[in-house]
């Protein structure tokens, strides 16, 4: 049960709560972060996860005391830093539309050879963004459909439209799979009608012989998601419904289904376009 990795995470942890910040673990620090860049997650024992990110967490946590502030560029032109810092003084910068050009940041020359490590997070998707559609183990397909039953083949919708989602799912591999996690994001046109509220009753034309009883249903205001298994070859459908609330053009993700211990057994469907028209006004007496 030796592993270098969780020596050297648990290494790092214990010399960060004795040293703090010190310099002579730098090296160390690095040994931890190429360790976890270098492998797939799946293949990390608990251990391994758990004292490898403690360590370099406590590690990068804290920044070297007496440095100048850190100078941030967004496509060659300084940002300025948010006025308000964290409770343990660390500096952050807020950049809208930052995935659309080169990011960099740095210290003054007057620092000299001192390493720093930078936290990104981004929030939303760039509006290029092509997630790959494919398939492995499982197949994943969405139908739209009107109230009657008909298919949805246009993309453009009336303000207060309401439309079924029909997901289908089938299990392709040679083995039942257990904890698929079958996930639909919905436009921010959509708002979905959730039948714990008594709302998006199915109609007579859905056949229920043909629904997926799930384990777990998760509905939140930008996504439907349902969990379970699925026996070899086995075929299931999700049907909910959704209605048009906003006007404008909107991208409909894909939807994706995947073995949550398994990410070789996974299926991804193709994004979509539609447009969402009209006026409330329309709806007043």
């Amino acid at each position: 049960y030796y592993s270098d990795l969780r020596r050297r995470g648990m290494s790092l942890a214990v010399f960060h709560e004795l040293f703090g910040r010190d310099a002579a673990a730098q090296p160390l620090a690095d040994l931890v972060a190429e360790a976890l860049e270098g492998q797939r997650a799946r293949y990390f024992t608990t251990q391994e996860l758990m004292w490898g990110v403690t360590g370099l967490g406590k590690w990068v946590a804290e920044p070297p005391k007496g440095l100048p502030d850190p100078v941030l560029t967004f496509r060659g032109e300084r940002v300025e830093a948010a006025k308000e810092r964290s409770s343990d003084g660390e500096i952050a910068w807020k950049i809208a539309g930052g995935s659309r050009g080169e990011v960099a940041v740095g210290l003054p020359r007057s620092a000299g050879d001192i390493g720093l490590t930078a936290v990104i997070t981004t929030e939303g998707v760039k509006p290029d963004a092509k997630l790959p559609s494919g398939s492995h183990g499982l197949r994943v397909s969405r139908g739209w459909f009107q109230a009657g039953g008909s298919p949805l083949s246009e993309t453009s919708h009336a303000l207060g439209d309401l439309v079924y989602v029909k997901l289908a799912l089938t299990n392709t591999s040679d083995k039942r799979v257990e904890n698929i996690a079958l996930v639909d994001r919905i436009p921010a046109g959509w708002e979905i009608e959730n039948p714990r509220l008594g709302r998006g009753s199915l109609p007579d034309w859905v056949d229920t012989s043909e629904l997926w009883i799930p384990e777990y249903m998760d509905i939140r205001d930008d996504r439907f998601q349902v969990f379970g298994g699925l026996d070899r070859g086995q075929s299931v459908e999700v049907v909910y419904a959704v209605r048009a609330v906003t006007v404008g053009d909107y991208t409909a993700p894909p939807v994706q289904a995947e073995a949550m211990y398994d990410p070789e057994i996974w299926a991804r469907g193709d994004s979509s376009e539609l447009r969402v028209s009209g006026d409330w006004s329309e709806f007043l007496l």
